[in-house]
C-alpha cells in the first residue's frame, strides 16, 4: 500500500514519468520526419486596369508540392536514432528511480521495525531488570550488606537502560520522519 502511494504521490517519480512520456512523443515525431510533407496552396490576384485602356484580367493560381526525405539516412535517420536513444535513457532513468524509491522505502520500513523491537526489548526486559537490580541494591544497602558504590552502579545501570531506550525512540522518530518525507515529499 505504501509502495503504491509512494509511486502515486512522489513528485520525483511524476517528473521522471513525464520526461519518459515526452521522450517517447519526440521519438514518434522524429519517425514522422520520414513521411513527405504535402503542400497545397491557392491564390487569387486582382489586377487593376492598366493605362491606355488595356484590360488586365484577374487570375487564380493553384499549386501542389511535396518535400521528399532524399537525405533520410543522414538527417532523419540520425534524428530518429537520437530520439530513440533519449527515449531509452528516460525509460532507464524511470526504472532506476523506481528501484531507488522502493529500496529507500523498504530500508526505512526495516529500520523502523528493528527499532520498534529494540524499544520493546528495553521496555519489557532491560529496564525492569535494571529496576529490580536497583531495588535489590537499595534493600542491601539499607541492611548494610552493600556499599554505596553498588547502589550508585545499580542506579547508573537503570539510567543507562532508560537512555538507550530513549535513543532508540529518537532514532525511530527520525526514521518515521524520513518515511513521511519520502512518501509525501512535501
Amino acid at each position: 500500500a505504501l509502495a503504491a502511494r509512494l509511486l502515486e504521490e512522489n513528485p520525483r517519480w511524476a517528473a521522471s514519468r513525464a520526461r519518459a512520456a515526452a521522450a517517447a512523443a519526440k521519438r514518434k515525431l522524429a519517425a514522422r520526419m520520414w513521411l513527405p510533407d504535402l503542400k497545397l496552396s491557392a491564390g487569387y490576384g486582382y489586377r487593376a486596369a492598366a493605362g491606355a485602356g488595356a484590360e488586365r484580367p484577374d487570375f487564380v493560381s493553384i499549386a501542389a508540392g511535396a518535400t521528399l526525405p532524399v537525405w533520410g539516412s543522414r538527417k532523419q535517420g540520425r534524428a530518429v536514432a537520437e530520439a530513440e536513444s533519449r527515449r531509452r535513457a528516460a525509460q532507464l532513468e524511470l526504472t532506476s528511480l523506481r528501484h531507488e524509491l522502493l529500496f529507500s522505502l523498504q530500508r526505512l520500513l526495516d529500520e523502523d521495525a528493528r527499532l520498534a523491537r529494540q524499544i520493546e526489548l528495553y521496555t519489557g526486559d532491560v529496564e525492569p531488570q535494571a529496576q529490580g537490580a536497583l531495588a535489590a541494591a537499595i534493600s542491601a544497602y539499607a541492611v548494610g550488606r552493600a556499599d554505596f558504590e553498588a547502589l550508585l552502579a545499580a542506579q547508573q545501570a537503570l539510567l543507562r537502560a532508560q537512555l538507550e531506550r530513549l535513543m532508540r525512540v529518537r532514532d525511530r522518530l527520525k526514521v518515521r520522519a524520513e518515511l513521511a518525507a519520502l512518501v509525501a515529499e512535501l
